[in-house]
């Protein structure tokens, strides 16, 4: 023990002694961590948010989606593309045989800008869907009211605007009882939903930035009777698993045995996220770790360098008695203090860095302990592996040469 502390004293003295070097050899430390913590700290916060959102939906949410997706070969992108495979026969089938569901609908997407005079919203996600919809999506009406059976049954021309899409058009103004136009069409402003936090939805957008109409108007202006999702809540959190194996057995039978669409429950939805979000945060984790191993290059050659002018004094100690494992843990300490300090000084820069993006941002951000402890440990281990090549090089040096090196 007191070995470690004579190093760690004449490392701390070496390092001091050549402040500028010190400086630089950490700066690449200093930058392998900050990228490495900071693009964590991203995906983490994308996962986080997601997470949320799909959590948000409640832990009884099924949902029947076009397109085949499998847990072993992943889902094929091209199997969504075209006319949706669902139909309202589906949806009937659904209504009529399954008891142990509530908040049954349906919903489709529709594509158009969102105008008010000279204002565009071109962003705005346009969803037409049935009356219940707003339940499944744990949605909330802040002014006026959601689209009834009645408006179904009618094909009403009304919407429900996301709050960011009102402001948009109407900002600090009145929205319901106004109108928009939609694909050449006037729609009547009939509500406007409550701001949520976690915005985007399992829909794949915007909650907030969000256009909604009765399905049935959807069809009539588009021409088009598609069906983009069907979603249900079963009627008890364990009685999912058994809705899920219904609304599959039903649906088979509607499409005569060809498994064309895929029903989902929550935990699915998770872990269909869960893996792309793995292969993102690997990805993110890999260039990181690259600019990193930079780093560990800087303090190799500057600990070559280092040991190279400081010939004399391995000489000296040498003669007066230290052996090769002290040399050698003298000067890997060098290392392991130099990346220590970088990895520190990059670790609390990271989190100045989050804090600014959090408060003037919305890029998502969750900087944790998780990521503090793997970057530091990240940079310790950098410095040993680097540290070791230039360590075992002075204290393989002989004595004698050493003391004559000039």
């Amino acid at each position: 023990m007191r070995l470690f502390f004579e190093n760690i004293k004449i490392a701390g003295y070496a390092l001091l002694s050549n402040k500028i070097r010190s400086t630089l050899t950490t700066l690449g430390i200093i930058i392998g961590v900050l990228t490495i913590s900071l693009l964590l700290s991203i995906a983490q916060g994308v996962r986080k948010g997601i997470t949320d959102q799909i959590e948000g939906l409640g832990s009884n949410l099924v949902a029947v989606v076009p397109g085949k997706i499998s847990g072993s070969s992943g889902f094929n992108p091209a199997s969504s593309f075209g006319v949706s495979t669902l139909t309202e026969d589906d949806f009937n089938t659904i209504k009529t045989n399954l008891k142990e569901i509530k908040n049954l609908s349906m919903g489709m997407l529709v594509a158009g800008t969102v105008k008010l005079k000279e204002k565009i919203s071109s962003s705005s996600l346009i969803f037409a869907g049935t009356a219940e919809i707003i339940n499944v999506l744990n949605g909330e009406v802040a002014v006026g009211r959601f689209f009834n059976q009645e408006d179904l049954d009618k094909s009403e021309k009304v919407v429900v605007l996301g709050s960011e899409t009102k402001e948009k058009l109407f900002g600090g103004s009145e929205a319901v009882g106004e109108e928009i136009e939609l694909r050449g069409t006037q729609f009547k402003v009939i509500g406007v939903l409550k701001q949520k936090q976690t915005a985007p939805s399992f829909l794949g957008a915007n909650f907030n930035d969000l256009v909604m109409m009765p399905i049935t108007t959807g069809w009539e202006i588009t021409k088009l009777k598609q069906i983009f999702r069907i979603m249900m809540q079963a009627n008890t959190a364990s009685g999912v698993k058994n809705v899920k194996d219904k609304v599959n057995t039903l649906l088979l039978a509607n499409h005569k045995g060809e498994e064309d669409f895929t029903v989902l429950t929550q935990d699915d939805i998770l872990g269909i996220a869960g893996n792309i979000l793995n292969i993102l945060t690997a990805m993110i984790s890999a260039i990181a770790a690259i600019s990193l191993l930079v780093g560990g290059i800087g303090i190799m050659n500057i600990m070559i360098i280092s040991i190279t002018e400081r010939t004399k004094e391995i000489g000296i100690r040498k003669a007066l008695g230290a052996t090769k494992t002290d040399i050698l843990s003298q000067f890997l300490t060098e290392s392991v203090i130099l990346s220590s300090i970088g990895g520190i000084f990059g670790i609390s820069i990271s989190f100045l860095i989050s804090q600014l993006i959090s408060n003037y941002s919305q890029l998502p951000i969750y900087l944790t302990s998780k990521i503090i402890l793997l970057s530091l440990g990240f940079s310790i281990v950098v410095g040993i592996i680097f540290g070791i090549a230039p360590a075992i090089k002075a204290a393989n040096k002989q004595t004698v040469e050493a003391l004559r090196y000039e």
